[in-house]
């Protein structure tokens, strides 16, 4: 029981409110060669094998393991109450596909670029690569141990109307756009979940690796197309098709604070445990993991902000100097802890602010989960 808590702990992301780093510059396809052994120290120290499997990197013990807690619930294997995997299993769909890192295709560039300024790739997973705590040396050496190898040159796609329409038309015909599709949010289908969305595989591949994908690709895609001149027509259709503009959506304003009296329990039960507690929880409760927001994680100094009660939410975190803040302390006149919460609503709208979104990487929480927590400080945060 206390290994489960322990892994329950740290399913998901919380509450930290530390600044994302800048956005910088970095150079054009396959100019960056990082220290791929650098990189790895940092793939290891940054956990990324909570989330990601890497064929060369240890996978880390139960209660780090936030991708194989999530599947344990869902295979009904894991250790927790019947009662607790069922109530879990009902509103867990975050974490449980993800894609493995050990045979990667992308371009060293882009993966640098994504790292530093991350965005949906897979429209059908809820939750997204998580803004980290790196610059872009780190983003290079990442980058360099995840592709250690310069791709192989190829001819480059032909672009003339008739290859594109005929890749149209294959692309079509073998029901590519039945996984490639953002209509599946949430899903458990591991083929639609870890589907990309296509728009940026220009970006992300060099035309030969495009190509060498559709013929042998890793699954769950299954292997639709035989005749390498039918995988260079719908190559060329990917990367010369017109792309429709990315729909920035205006963030909606706030809702209104409640004329009612809303209580901590209630804060506590609707947002906290829901999924800030994951990460900013009471270390002793999960055998002194307490989570990336509270003991430290994923790059990010311990904090020790423990959203699991009262006092610990009152108590505040540490700051870079270890000193005791308040999460309520006011960012442009809204309470810290609200503002973090709406920050991350904006990163999926496709407005990154200079705060770090919460919960870190994961569906944001609602408007009206927000205005519970903003009318709760309004009232003067009673217990």
């Amino acid at each position: 029981m206390r290994r489960a808590l322990a892994c329950a702990l740290v399913l998901a992301a919380g509450c930290t409110a530390e600044p994302a780093p800048a956005p910088v510059a970095i150079a054009s396809r396959w100019a960056i060669r990082g220290d791929a052994a650098r990189g790895r120290a940092l793939f290891e120290s940054m956990e990324c094998t909570r989330c990601h499997e890497h064929p060369v990197v240890e996978p880390p013990p139960a209660a780090r393991d936030c991708t194989g807690c999530h599947r344990a619930i869902h295979a009904g294997t894991h250790d927790a109450p019947a009662a607790a995997i069922a109530r879990w299993s009902a509103r867990i769909t975050s974490l449980v596909h993800v894609p493995a890192l050990g045979r990667s295709r992308l371009s060293r560039d882009w993966i640098a670029r994504f790292l530093i300024e991350p965005h949906d790739v897979r429209p059908a997973l809820a939750a997204t690569m998580p803004r980290l705590p790196i610059d872009a040396r780190d983003a290079a050496d990442l980058a360099t141990f995840l592709v250690p190898d310069e791709p192989l040159d190829g001819a480059p796609l032909p672009r003339d109307a008739e290859t594109i329409a005929r890749g149209r038309a294959l692309f079509e015909a073998r029901g590519c756009a039945s996984c490639h599709a953002p209509s599946a949010i949430g899903t458990l289908d591991p083929a639609l979940a870890l589907a990309p969305d296509l728009r940026w595989t220009r970006e992300r591949m060099t035309d030969r690796a495009i190509v060498d994908w559709i013929l042998d690709p890793s699954p769950p895609m299954p292997r639709l197309v035989a005749a390498r001149e039918d995988a260079v027509a719908i190559a060329a259709y990917l990367v010369s098709s017109a792309l429709d503009p990315i729909e920035i959506v205006t963030p909606a304003d706030p809702l209104p604070l409640l004329d009612r009296p809303v209580s901590f329990t209630e804060v506590r039960d609707r947002v906290l445990r829901r999924t800030c507690w994951h990460c900013h929880s009471d270390a002793g409760l999960a055998l002194g993991e307490g989570g990336p927001g509270n003991t430290g994680g994923f790059g990010f100094a311990a904090r020790r902000l423990d959203l699991s009660d009262y006092e610990g939410v009152m108590s505040g975190s540490l700051d870079d100097a270890g000193e005791r803040r308040s999460i309520f302390r006011e960012v442009d006149g809204v309470p810290l802890l609200v503002a973090v919460l709406e920050a991350r609503a904006s990163e999926e709208r496709g407005h990154a602010s200079e705060l770090r979104g919460m919960p870190l990487g994961l569906p944001a929480v609602s408007p009206e989960e927000i205005q519970i927590v903003r009318s709760w400080i309004a009232q003067g945060r009673p217990q």
